[in-house]
């Protein structure tokens, strides 16, 4: 809202605001599955997968790690 206030104030038609908005939402949504395909799925692949990492919970989660859940 306050940025639509912003552009109306700079006398920008407020359809051309929400058209911006829209557009920067629909290029968030994309950036941030692009990351995750290209980026975050490398990482997870580059932790060990031996005992060793088990044991020092790397492949734990946050949760688990807190609690020392070990299995």
């Amino acid at each position: 809202m306050v940025a639509l206030m912003a552009g109306v104030l700079a006398n920008v038609d407020p359809l051309d605001c929400l058209w911006r908005a829209a557009l920067a939402f629909v290029v968030g949504l994309l950036g941030t599955q692009a990351w995750y395909v290209f980026f975050a799925a490398r990482a997870q692949s580059l932790l060990p997968a031996t005992e060793d990492a088990a044991e020092a919970g790397l492949g734990a989660q946050p949760a688990e790690r807190a609690m020392g859940s070990r299995e």
